[in-house]
């Protein structure tokens, strides 16, 4: 009579993500996040509401946006808005997510705001209105998130 012996069942050692799967992985839930957020605050419409104070403020001085102007809306439209923001944040998270420290990603994104406050602005100069409160968001919600959250930012890996 023989005895068979069964051999032990493998053992699974757990598997831990290299340097350059953490870095997709960081970008992904960072990216995610964010344009989760800016989709809510769109449904909920708290990027309406944003817009049109934009608008109220370019009506008075020294804008003197006309009522016709205010009227027609703004050349972007909340789905527009909203289909920018995706690249935008997509690529602002692979930049802040590298950035060294605060200071570095707090510059780069002020940079970036007025950057994109500026066409808001400028808009009444041919009297129309371009809210870009979803794509100031974007930057602001990723500055804030690679701030506070360490998983996100080059101390977090």
């Amino acid at each position: 009579m023989s005895i068979k012996v069964t051999p032990p069942p493998p053992t699974h050692r757990p598997h831990h993500l290299n340097h350059g799967d953490m870095q997709w992985l960081r970008w992904v839930v960072l990216s995610i996040s964010v344009l989760f957020c800016i989709a809510a605050l769109v449904a909920g419409g708290c990027i309406g509401a944003i817009n049109q104070w934009h608008t109220a403020m370019l009506q008075g001085a020294p804008f003197y946006l006309s009522e016709a102007g205010a009227q027609a809306g703004s050349l972007l439209s909340p789905a527009m808005g909203f289909a920018c923001c995706i690249p935008l944040t997509l690529y602002w998270a692979a930049v802040l997510m590298h950035q060294k420290n605060l200071w570095h990603r707090t510059q780069l994104s002020a940079l970036a705001v007025v950057a994109l406050a500026l066409p808001g602005m400028l808009s009444v100069l041919w009297d129309t209105v371009v809210h870009t409160s979803p794509l100031l968001c974007c930057i602001l919600l990723t500055w804030m998130l690679t701030t506070c959250i360490p998983f996100f930012s080059k101390q977090g890996s």
